[in-house]
């Protein structure tokens, strides 16, 4: 198999560009210059499951287009960057096309429901994969949940594409080669933070840039924005208990509401560890994290 850290590949593009929900610029940063070791999911089941259901994708689509598709089984790079590649699925037999195939659970329909609607990060990896090839076309084919299967067509737009190979080359060279941090830090990026920084210096107090009393002035604006938010909701769901009273059961002609008793058990920590500190010990678990504490100085 390649090595996935030496280039840009069609699952990186959405995170470089910031739109990927599931990972970010920072997780792309940190695996391509080795500062974390990329998580191994191929033993995952729903990866395992893509991976075995592929072939039937690629069937599916032939039985429903009449078209013919063919496996690609090599590593594909831009002819004028070898550091950006594609790594395809199949290509489409007389015609200037590719084909992508995915699978998901049926509790992601709804992002198929909409005629030529599609997860944004399909949308980049087949314009990254076009970009690649210089191919015209891609196909996109999912099977959903084993109970629906559809397929799009993307057309490249040539425009957004040396826009999308530009933005991969700047990462490639500023943030990979240079090693420069990435400026994108997502809210997706707490546990990357702790696997790059779990360690500390003893050193003198780190002078930060001056632009962090804006960000600290943002949080502290949002946190009391938050607060007064709570507050708010707290007081309309008392107006609603209010107008419920003594009743579990409510309703109006658009909802219906219950306020009724629930019962939850606890364990007394405090009261197990002062009279049975053997116990307790014994099935305390111990968390190593660093926390971030923030003070005006006065």
């Amino acid at each position: 198999m390649d090595d996935r850290t030496k280039y840009i590949g069609g699952t990186d593009a959405a995170a470089i560009l910031g739109v990927s929900r599931y990972k970010t610029q920072l997780n792309v940063w940190a695996e391509k210059t080795g500062k974390v070791v990329p998580e191994d999911i191929s033993q995952v089941l729903a990866v395992k499951l893509g991976t075995r259901l592929e072939q039937t994708v690629a069937e599916l689509f032939m039985e429903a287009t009449g078209k013919k598709v063919h496996r690609v089984n090599e590593t594909l790079y831009h002819p004028e960057y070898p550091f950006i590649g594609a790594n395809l699925d199949r290509r489409v037999v007389g015609e200037d096309a590719i084909l992508e195939c995915k699978t998901c659970s049926p509790w992601k329909a709804k992002e198929w429901e909409t005629e030529g609607e599609m997860p944004v990060e399909y949308i980049v990896q087949c314009m990254h994969y076009m970009a690649v090839t210089g191919k015209s076309k891609c196909y996109l084919a999912v099977l959903i949940g084993n109970q629906n299967f559809i397929w799009r067509e993307l057309v490249r737009d040539n425009e957004a594409s040396l826009n999308l190979i530009e933005k991969e080359v700047q990462f490639w060279q500023r943030n990979v080669l240079a090693g420069e941090f990435p400026e994108c830090i997502s809210y997706k990026d707490t546990e990357i933070l702790n696997k790059l920084f779990n360690e500390t210096v003893d050193d003198p107090v780190a002078m930060l840039p001056v632009e962090v009393n804006d960000l600290i002035d943002s949080l502290n604006h949002e946190k009391e924005t938050l607060k007064q938010l709570k507050m708010s909701i707290e007081e309309g769901q008392n107006n609603i208990k209010a107008k419920l009273q003594e009743h579990v059961y409510g309703a109006t002609d658009k909802f219906t509401v219950t306020w009724k008793p629930v019962s939850t058990t606890r364990i007394d920590s405090k009261l197990l560890k002062l009279e049975n500190p053997v116990v307790y010990q014994q099935y305390s678990k111990t968390t190593d994290s660093k926390r971030l504490t923030i003070k005006e100085i006065k």
